[in-house]
């Protein structure tokens, strides 16, 4: 936000205003310099399909003890680096429960709804912001991508936003409609 703060300052506009503060265009090869320190290194691995045999493969190089890293583009890349990294350790049954009422507090209060929408319809920051509501990620899926998260989103670590806190974020998300079928809408929007 800042950055958008400065380019609207100096007249600039703010598409530009991530030139010289983020790495793309092309993005980090990160399988390839994992690769170059002697580290299990897969990607970018771009089709959603392949995900999971390439997740598979990696889990097997950490249970053997090498360390391993998948290069996925955007926001799958920080779940399944921190799955692989061992950061996600406990399974679905152990993640806290969520509160949807105290989650919504949280979102707003936090600034989640700054570039993801009030509604978690999502929006356009620097790029494309993803629509939050009916989210599909696991709960601790949810809990490591807010610890490393990618492009300008911040990291919130669990000094700052605890695990139950983020899992009451996740269970508001979770309550949220999602977005209608285009069926759904009626073609004049004023019926």
């Amino acid at each position: 936000m800042y950055l958008q703060a400065m380019a609207a300052r100096l007249s600039r506009g703010i598409t530009n205003a991530d030139i010289g503060t983020t790495i793309k265009d092309p993005f980090v090869d990160y399988a390839t310099l994992a690769k170059g320190f002697g580290v299990y290194g897969e990607g970018p691995i771009r089709d959603p399909d392949a995900l999971a045999p390439a997740l598979k493969r990696a889990i097997a190089m950490v249970k053997s003890g090498q360390p391993a890293l998948l290069d996925r583009l955007a926001a799958v890349a920080a779940i399944a680096g921190a799955l692989v990294a061992g950061v996600v350790t406990s399974r679905a049954e152990d993640a806290p429960a969520g509160d949807p009422v105290n989650g919504k507090r949280l979102y707003l209060a936090d600034g989640c709804f700054e570039c993801h929408g009030r509604a978690g319809q999502g929006g356009r920051f620097n790029y494309l912001t993803p629509a939050l509501a009916q989210i599909a990620l696991p709960v601790e899926s949810f809990i490591a991508f807010l610890r490393e998260a990618p492009n300008d989103m911040p990291s919130f670590s669990a000094d700052v936003l605890s695990d139950k806190d983020a899992a009451d974020i996740h269970a508001y998300l979770s309550s949220l409609p999602g977005p209608k079928a285009a069926k759904d809408i009626p073609p004049n929007l004023n019926q």
